[in-house]
């Protein structure tokens, strides 16, 4: 298969996952009852789990984030650097989990670079930062008109657009600051900014920093320089070359004419007016780019975690859930490239939707249940859906354990 234009990411609930999975193999109520029973268990285990980490990921964020007081944020810990590498590296997991991939160097450069939605590139400071790191959720494609070089036409073209972002920077220390007499800082130092945005344009990553700054691009060059470059020619033309091949004599010997004068405060008013034209189209632009991101950001920080853990329990549970279900189903046996090969090909002919099953993954997550046999012949099979049941219920009984046995 073609993966190059799938993504790991399941765009469906857990509940229509349920539901797709039951009208699959077109279960006898007894079957569909206790296929529901197991969705809920797994469910309920997942979100345990879960709760756990975004319980870890709060508690790891506290120094470093920016949006606590100073009262609050007064604790200083020995330890910040084994801290932010934990946070870091959970957070990272959580993303993974999540099927949130890692935006590219190379991607990001060609971001910067190529023409986006907005007429304007922007340049940024990267020495800013400690570090910064770019994950997106689901890809899609979309049209937009822009507008040219000829007021009265726009043209439409077709772009990419990253369905749900996840951006995340440590802005560097004060020192760095004081030493290098930076007066515009992205953010509070030494601490990290996590942002979430949907449907981000991937030609316009760069508009997601805090310090974007605007450049002009060759069209506006052009709109400035060949007005001023023609005028001067006009000028010269008329002051210098006609005379002098008219009258025979230099007209700047005698200095500079009332009409000369003229013609140069023209030709000053009309650059002026040219270049405050396109400071106001960057400012206009940057208003627009403003008031897109309002509508576009979904979370900052702290609150970030909440909706990545929920995303990461809700796509663990869908993998594990369709592994178990062809596995349960299956009128034939299947090693893991054929699992991974008929739940993407069902997905593609019966719900019109091409993914990159990670079935490594999902396996994984069976075993980890106690769900899965695998023979010497790489042949995996799991277990029924009543061993199942009492498997998944021992491991939920088995989560706390204070019972202590009563003395007869």
């Amino acid at each position: 298969m073609d993966y190059t234009t799938r993504d790991y990411f399941i765009p469906f609930t857990r509940e229509q996952i349920t539901k797709m999975l039951i009208e699959k193999d077109e279960l006898n109520n007894k079957e569909v009852l206790k296929f529901e029973q197991f969705c809920l268990l797994l469910k309920s285990i997942y979100h345990f789990e879960f709760h756990r980490e975004l319980e870890h990921l709060k508690s790891s964020y506290r120094i470093f984030n920016p949006d606590l007081t100073i009262a609050e944020n007064e604790l200083e810990n020995s330890n910040s650097l084994e801290i932010e590498t934990d946070l870091t590296d959970v957070l990272r997991q959580t993303l993974t989990e999540g099927n949130f991939e890692l935006v590219s160097k190379e991607e990001l450069d060609i971001a910067i670079t190529e023409e986006g939605i907005f007429p304007i590139s922007c340049k940024i400071d990267f020495d800013c930062f400690d570090y910064y790191k770019i994950y997106y959720q689901g890809i899609s494609n979309s049209k937009a008109e822009i507008k040219t070089w000829n007021p009265f036409k726009k043209k439409e073209i077709e772009f990419k657009v990253y369905d749900r972002i996840v951006f995340f920077f440590k802005v560097k220390n004060e020192e760095f600051f004081k030493s290098n007499k930076v007066n515009t800082k992205p953010g509070i130092p030494g601490k990290i900014y996590i942002k979430y945005f949907n449907k981000i344009p991937r030609s316009d990553l760069e508009m997601m920093f805090p310090n974007p700054k605007p450049e002009m691009k060759l069209i506006h060059k052009l709109q400035i320089f060949l007005p001023l470059l023609a005028g001067f020619a006009v000028l010269i033309q008329k002051t210098i070359i006609e005379p002098y091949y008219n009258l025979g004599s230099n007209p700047l010997q005698d200095g500079l004419s009332p009409p000369l004068i003229v013609l140069l405060i023209v030709l000053g008013g009309y650059v002026l007016r040219t270049f405050l034209g396109y400071k106001n189209i960057v400012q206009s632009f940057l208003g627009e780019i403003a008031q897109s991101l309002y509508f576009k950001d979904q979370g900052n920080n702290q609150g970030v975690f909440s909706m990545l853990v929920d995303s990461a329990e809700e796509q663990e549970c869908k993998e594990a859930m369709m592994a178990y279900n062809f596995l349960l189903n299956s009128n034939q046996q299947m090693n893991e490239e054929e699992l991974d090969n008929t739940i993407e090909e069902w997905m593609e002919k019966e719900h019109n939707t091409k993914i990159d099953f990670e079935v490594d993954d999902a396996l994984k997550k069976l075993k980890k249940l106690n769900l899965l046999k695998c023979d010497e012949n790489r042949i995996i099979s799991v277990l029924s859906l009543d061993e199942a049941l009492v498997e998944m219920d021992s491991i939920w009984d088995n989560y706390f354990e204070y019972n202590q046995p009563k003395n007869i």
